[in-house]
């Protein structure tokens, strides 16, 4: 049934799914990062861990902030990384 469709389509898919998912995981690492400097700096700032940064981004940001760079990331995605991985499949078969 899905066989006429070619497979790099599956792998963008595969991979667009993925970075809708890594995005928030890829902001709350950014942020804990950019933080770094700050904890060194305040004792009191050094409470803010994962759970912390991200219940102050929601509060702070909303939801559209966890995936404030996904456009980019999926466009990157559909092009590379369905290629890429295609590419894979096609030299290992």
């Amino acid at each position: 049934m899905l066989s006429h469709y070619p497979v790099e389509l599956f792998h963008s898919i595969l991979i667009l799914k993925t970075f809708i998912f890594f995005s928030l995981v890829d902001v709350i690492k950014v942020r804990l990062q950019l933080a770094n400097p700050a904890m060194a700096a305040s004792k009191s700032s050094m409470k803010a861990g994962l759970l912390t940064t991200t219940v102050n981004i929601y509060r702070k940001e909303g939801v559209r902030a966890y995936y404030s760079g996904l456009k980019p990331a999926v466009i990157r995605g559909l092009f590379y990384g369905g290629v890429r991985l295609g590419q894979n499949t096609n030299l290992f078969s």
